[in-house]
Formats: C-alpha cells, sequence, structure tokens
C-alpha cells in the first residue's frame, strides 16, 4: 500500500503506537520479555551535529507499570504512523508527501538528472541512541538500502528537500517510468529470476557430486548482469532499446543491426554471451550453464517456451558446435523440470 503523509503538527503529548514488526525488532534489540506498543513523545532531541530531529518517548507495560521505557523515534517514522493508506500507484512521488509500506523495494531517480536513478530497499530500523540527559535508549527510524554497492542513507536524506522521486521497483504500471527506470526494474527482475534458476541447476550439480561447479554457478547467479546497473555507458545504451521486446516474445524474431550495436557493450561486460567470444566454441562449461540460466529466467518473465527459442533462436543463431548442443538441451531439461 501508499502512505498519505498527513499534515500534522507534532507536540508533546502525541501519542504513537507502533507496530507489530516494530514491536518485535525493539523486543529483540533490547532483549525483553515484554515491550510497549504505545509512547507518548515528551521532548525533541537535536542530534548534536547534525540537522536531525528525533522525539524521545515514554510508555509502560499494563503487567509493569512502574517501569518506564524511553524511545527515541524519527520525524518520518512520526509521519508514517499518521498517515493515511490509499491505492498504490505508480506515477512518482516525493517522499515528503508519499511512502511505500515498510520493506519495499524501491526506484529512486533524482530530480534534476532522470538518468541518475537509484534502487534501494526502504525499510524500517533499530539503532542506538546515546543522550545526555536520558542515556542509552533505542532509536526507530527509516532506511535505505541501496541495492547496488554497500551503501545506504537515513530517509531524512531525502525527506528534507526535494531532491528526488520515488516509485515501486517491482509494480507492473510500468506507464510514468522512464526508459532508464524500466531498464533498471527489468533489470531486477531479471537478476532474480537468473539467481533462482542458478541455484536450481545448481542443485542438481551437487546431485551428480559437481560440487565446485554448482557453488561457482550460485556466485554467478549473485551477480548476474550486475554490469547493466553500475556501467553508466552499459545502462545509457540499453535503455534505448528496452521497448524493443520482439526478440524476448517471439522466438522467429531478432534484434536490429543497430540494436545489436547498442548491446555489444554489455556482451563485452558477461562471459555467459557467446557474442563475448570470437567462438561460442571458447565458452567455459560455467559459461554455457549460466548462460542457459539466463535464456532459462527470460522464458519465465516473458512467459515463452524455453525450448522453442532454444531450437529456433538460440542454436541457430549461434551456431553452436554439434558437441556443445547435447549438454545445453540436457541443462535446459533439468531447469524444466518441477
Amino acid at each position: 500500500m501508499l502512505k498519505l503523509i498527513e499534515r500534522l503538527k507534532i507536540t508533546n503529548g502525541t501519542k504513537i503506537y507502533i507496530t507489530e514488526d516494530w514491536h518485535d525488532s525493539l523486543k529483540e534489540f533490547t532483549k525483553s520479555k515484554e515491550y510497549p506498543y504505545e509512547f507518548e513523545i515528551i521532548e525533541n532531541y537535536f542530534m548534536e551535529g547534525s540537522k536531525d530531529v528525533y522525539y524521545i518517548c515514554k510508555g509502560t507495560c499494563r503487567k509493569t507499570p512502574k517501569k518506564v521505557y524511553k524511545l527515541a523515534v524519527s520525524v518520518d517514522i512520526v509521519r508514517y504512523l499518521k498517515a493515511t493508506e490509499v491505492p498504490d500507484t505508480n506515477v512518482g512521488f516525493l517522499f515528503k508527501d508519499y511512502l511505500p509500506i515498510d520493506n519495499t523495494d524501491i526506484i529512486i531517480t533524482a530530480i534534476r538528472n532522470n538518468s541518475n536513478v537509484q534502487v534501494g530497499l526502504f525499510h524500517s530500523v533499530v539503532k542506538e541512541l546515546e543522550t545526555t540527559e536520558y542515556g542509552k535508549m533505542p532509536l526507530l527510524d527509516f532506511c535505505i538500502d541501496y541495492k547496488v554497492g554497500q551503501a545506504f542513507t537515513s530517509l531524512s536524506y531525502y525527506t528534507k528537500t526535494q531532491r528526488a522521486t520515488w516509485k515501486f521497483l517491482l509494480s507492473e504500471d510500468t506507464s510514468s517510468m522512464t526508459d532508464y527506470e524500466k531498464m533498471i526494474q527489468d533489470t531486477f527482475i531479471h537478476k532474480d529470476l537468473v539467481e533462482k534458476s542458478c541455484r536450481k541447476l545448481a542443485r542438481y550439480l551437487e546431485s551428480i557430486d559437481a560440487y565446485e561447479h554448482a557453488k561457482a554457478l550460485v556466485e554467478r547467479g549473485v551477480v548476474h548482469d550486475n554490469s547493466k546497473i553500475m556501467d553508466e555507458d552499459e545502462l545509457r545504451a540499453l535503455s534505448s532499446i528496452i521497448n524493443d521486446q520482439s526478440s524476448l516474445t517471439d522466438a522467429t524474431k531478432s534484434l536490429s543491426p543497430l540494436n545489436r550495436d547498442f548491446i555489444k557493450l554489455h556482451h563485452k561486460h558477461n562471459s555467459h554471451h557467446p557474442e563475448h567470444y570470437k567462438s561460442c566454441a571458447d565458452m567455459s562449461r560455467l559459461d554455457v550453464m549460466e548462460m542457459v540460466c539466463d535464456w532459462h529466467a527470460r522464458s519465465i518473465q516473458k512467459g515463452t517456451d524455453l525450448m522453442e527459442f532454444v531450437n529456433k533462436q538460440h542454436i541457430p543463431r549461434y551456431k553452436f558446435p554439434t558437441w556443445m548442443i547435447p549438454e545445453i538441451l540436457h541443462y535446459c531439461e533439468v531447469l524444466l523440470r518441477d
């Protein structure tokens, strides 16, 4: 669901009710057998050395009413709790006006440069806050973990200024997405499917004691097609052909010569494509395995028949040596098993 942020005045005495998931996280963080659901704001707290404002809250449990629990919450947490749930759309929103529900994958696009796109997981986080007056206490805030690299940021980075808009990463409604956003969405959906295909084929490899290949294939599945989102030139080139899906949905179609030029950089960066080599006979066994997992993932994503594409498009297109074809077909059969 989508959260419409209410325009509200937050004052001392304002009551907040934390969600079940947050309650569980706070219990685990504080190692408490009991923990309140209801809190009352008692003071504003300005973080030294930053412009962030938090609210100090207090709460009690019915079984132990004399024990007071202290909790710090961010402005965005209070706004989220006071927000109104509205039907989902995917037109693009400012963080100060709308938020996704907790634990949602989103695309973040800079307002001044729509080719500056980030993908992150929007989620709540419990940290420790140390204050002069109250000592240490849990701090409940929102965080965005970027899915490329190890970076993360507090939501306040986006709510304080109108630096970016956000959209749901996995929404079926792409009508308001830029080509960059469509390309990134397609890549993350595809990467997830390829990783699942690699794990399925790896389980088969383990069953025949090919443990090293199984482990290496799983590792490849995790980083599959990362160049699409980490290399700016490649992302720009692939975004220009994202709306040409005919070769992915029709086994008899192929990319135009012009569009094939756009995808050359991707082939250069990824050895699971036969085009990476002068001859596909130079592909390693792991290259072939990842290639078939790539095909299998696309067939799931586009709702097509894998074997039809292999026999009508892939084998004729790449002219694999005859000794490679049985191995390719075998991997396809393994992936198609229930």
